[in-house]
């Protein structure tokens, strides 16, 4: 009977010294490539996907992403049911065109995910792309880059000018390539005695979902110099398709415009051809199509707005107050300067770098290079842009150079 209560003593002091389960964590992240191989020019899919306990109250960058050697174009972050019922998936999203061939490397990075009571620190993995250059076989001379399939279209308004009116003459490619690398089309289609060509700046458009879609638009004014008919010739694109693996061509038809002599009577003086090209004439029900377009414009204004306001649910660090932090990572980069810790130097350089645009970009620790540059509208802050671009491309690059000579620019830009 003792040697019972002895064993059952024993078993009870054994399971009591079984530690209690641990606690899972608030995130854990990991990192998707889509394709994991590309060509240059290729869209390629970045994704952190971030399973997070439904108790997470807070989810920001502590080290942001980035991307050398490559353009990024963000798009909406997506979020929905984990693999429990307790967690919640958080897909961050961005959309690469890698600008060179090789093993790119991709930098980790580093989320603060907040909870009640507890702050944790969770590793955005690094990752790799391979990258190759389409293939020399099959290439037509007259590609320039672009990666496909794109679809090409063009529009001349009106089709019938009088000798001193204009052409209003667009065109737009559209795909999910690198649609900015399009050549200008009609470069030298039209003679001197025929037509006058006076080009528009070019505009790129992104329309941002599940997927990414981009529009690239020409847009000239067209100034016939002798009646009869004007020919448009047809606008062909060439492109590579990465997933046919060769190249191919996309069209859009010719046009034609009918020109007429000056009206009789008129007494208007002809257009010299050294003056701009009047203002193309509206289109039919002018009025209305110019409300409409001003709605459009001022309902594009707004959302874009909107969309400004939501760009992710990822939030910069809230960590000390800016000019304290700036003044903590300055002391940092002096220090790994002076003991001539290259790495330590590049992360403190960039780190000061990063904090210094929040004057002109709120948000600027948790956004990649690109966005900042598309936002860098300040000397001051392209200055900063410029240096930092250069750094992350130095801290990343497979063959490294020189990083604390850019630690020490950057140290003097950050002192002034």
């Amino acid at each position: 009977m003792k040697a019972r209560a002895r064993a059952l003593a024993g078993l009870i002091g054994l399971g009591a010294a079984v530690p209690a389960a641990a606690e899972p964590p608030l995130c854990r992240a990991s990192v998707g490539l889509e394709p994991a191989e590309a060509f240059v020019g290729q869209a390629v899919g970045y994704h952190v996907r971030i399973e997070q306990r439904r108790d997470v109250v807070d989810l920001r960058w502590e080290e942001s992403l980035s991307f050398p050697a490559m353009r990024a174009e963000w798009i909406p972050t997506l979020t929905g049911p984990g693999a429990s019922e307790a967690t919640l998936l958080v897909d961050e999203r961005r959309v690469l065109f890698p600008a060179r061939a090789g093993r790119l490397a991709l930098p980790g990075a580093r989320l603060a995910c907040e909870g009640a009571g507890r702050v944790e620190s969770v590793n955005v993995p690094a990752s790799a792309l391979v990258v190759r250059e389409p293939p020399a076989e099959g290439r037509p001379p007259d590609w320039n880059g672009l990666v496909g399939p794109v679809e090409v279209s063009s529009f001349a308004t009106p089709d019938r000018v009088s000798l001193g009116g204009s052409v209003s003459l667009s065109v737009t490619v559209r795909g999910a390539g690198n649609v900015w690398t399009t050549p200008t089309p009609f470069a030298g289609a039209f003679a001197p005695d025929a037509a006058e060509l006076f080009e528009r700046p070019a505009e790129l458009a992104r329309d941002t979902g599940r997927r990414l879609e981009l529009r690239q638009y020409y847009s000239f004014d067209l100034v016939p110099r002798r009646a009869g008919t004007l020919a448009i010739p047809e606008v062909r694109v060439a492109y590579f398709d990465p997933e046919a693996r060769r190249y191919a061509e996309s069209r859009a038809p010719a046009l034609e415009i009918q020109v007429s002599e000056r009206p009789g009577g008129v007494g208007a003086a002809a257009t010299p051809a050294d003056e701009p090209p009047s203002p193309p004439p509206a289109p039919p029900g002018g009025l209305a199509m110019a409300t409409v377009a001003a709605l459009a414009g001022l309902t594009g204004a707004v959302l874009g707005a909107w969309l400004g306001r939501r760009r992710s649910r990822l939030t910069p660090s809230r960590g000390r107050a800016p000019r304290d932090a700036q003044r903590e990572a300055l002391a940092a980069l002096r220090g790994a300067i002076a003991s001539g810790d290259a790495a330590a130097a590049a992360s403190a350089a960039a780190r000061g770098l990063r904090l210094a645009l929040e004057r002109h970009a709120p948000g600027a620790c948790s956004r990649s290079v690109e966005e900042l540059a598309a936002n860098a509208h300040a000397d001051a802050a392209q200055q900063l842009v410029g240096l930092l671009a250069r750094l992350e491309a130095e801290r990343y690059s497979a063959a490294p150079g020189d990083p604390l000579a850019l630690a020490r620019a950057a140290e003097t830009l950050l002192a002034r």
